[in-house]
């Protein structure tokens, strides 16, 4: 069957889809506008009319038949033989169902300018779901759920449930601009039920100190990924967000109060912003180590304002391009550093500090930027049983 694809084109409608190997695309609607409740459904109506025509070889090529004069001027002998005009054929599209992924995607454009990137990604994993699933309208919407529960591949039960509340935030939506009389999804609590606990494993692989201490090494010597020797060796050293690590400026470090504060991140797209994951911003002390690191990699004269970590070409260093051509080179002469990411050193501190170091967690946790309930589920890699104490 032909789908029929209805998007926006500036701010107006287009039909588009493929006919006998021929791509057509139209304004069916003059005048109308995308996200327009009303013009919408008349759309959907047009886009059903089409579907059906190809279906019963009684396609207009003209496509003069689905212009809207031209579709309401005939539509009353269409309506002749279905018994109903087409103001009910466009009250049944509001009231009873629209399709999803259409819906969604008119949510997500209304949306997208207000997104920062990132969560632009979270609503591109929404559309690629229902585009998937093979339950298409607002009507079956428990269909929709058991659907996306069926087929959660256990990694993270919250992304499961993230999906879940998008859709039911763009139902919300459509009900505001009178698009549905109801949500829907507004009980998927109910309709999801519990979902299977993740099993976890009990300890979290991390670098041993020795195994550390070859990573950062075998940076340093590497002729072609020296460069970002120093950058690891800090991501060993405080345990920072890789985000946050490669957007902190020298203007961030007071080696007189002893203290790095850490207050930007970068996004996906290399783009530096104010605030972290957490917070707005948290403070980092310096040790006597990190004192003389920090020493020796500072150049004489350098402007506060520009990276401590920049890329070679003096911008935000890229995470795939570090990965790719540096990361994953170093892995594959260290052994034991296989198939360990970049985080893994977030991971590997963070543990150090607590079970090595013998550092509170809820300290460490004000430290990295964490909660302490996230450090003893997430972070707490390798930790030695402890014995009862002989009292």
């Amino acid at each position: 069957m032909v789908k029929v694809n209805i998007t926006p084109n500036n701010k107006s409608i287009l039909v588009s889809f493929t006919f006998r190997g021929k791509r057509r695309r139209f304004n069916p609607i003059e005048d109308g506008a995308y996200g327009n409740s009303l013009d919408m459904a008349k759309a959907q109506v047009i886009a059903k009319q089409i579907e059906v025509d190809i279906l019963e070889s009684k396609f207009d090529e003209t496509l003069d038949k689905y212009r809207v004069k031209r579709f309401e001027q005939s539509n009353e002998s269409v309506n002749q033989s279905n018994n109903r005009s087409i103001k009910n054929v466009v009250n049944t599209v509001v009231n009873e169902s629209l399709n999803l992924h259409d819906l969604f995607n008119r949510f997500y454009s209304d949306k997208v300018n207000e997104l920062q990137y990132d969560s632009q990604k979270i609503y591109k994993n929404v559309l690629s779901k229902l585009e998937k699933c093979p339950y298409k309208t607002t009507t079956e919407a428990k269909q929709v759920i058991n659907w996306l529960k069926d087929n959660y591949d256990g990694k993270n039960k919250n992304c499961l449930l993230a999906i879940i509340r998008q859709i039911k935030a763009c139902c919300d939506w459509a009900v505001a601009n009178d698009e549905l009389p109801h949500n829907p999804f507004s009980n998927f609590k109910v309709i999801v039920g519990k979902i299977k606990p993740i099993k976890k494993n009990a300890k979290q692989r991390v670098f041993t100190v020795e195994l550390r201490d070859s990573i950062i090494s075998a940076f340093y010597n590497d002729k072609h990924s020296c460069y970002y020797a120093s950058f690891v060796e800090f991501l060993f050293l405080t345990g920072c967000r890789w985000n946050e690590a490669r957007a902190i400026q020298w203007r961030d470090i007071n080696l007189d109060k002893r203290v790095i504060t850490i207050k930007r991140s970068a996004d996906s797209r290399n783009i530096v912003k104010e605030g972290t994951k957490q917070a707005d911003m948290r403070e980092f002390p310096i040790n006597n180590k990190m004192a003389e690191f920090i020493k020796r990699i500072k150049p004489d004269g350098v402007n506060p304002n520009t990276l401590v970590f920049p890329s070679p070409r003096g911008k935000v260093i890229d995470h795939d391009n570090f990965t790719v051509r540096h990361w994953n080179k170093i892995a594959a002469t260290v052994p034991g550093m296989e198939s360990m990411t970049p985080y893994k050193t977030r991971h590997t501190t963070i543990s150090l500090f607590v079970n090595e170091g013998n550092v509170a967690p809820v300290v460490v946790a004000n430290w990295v930027g964490n909660s302490t309930q996230t450090i003893y589920n997430n972070y707490l890699g390798q930790t030695n049983s402890v014995s009862v104490p002989e009292i």
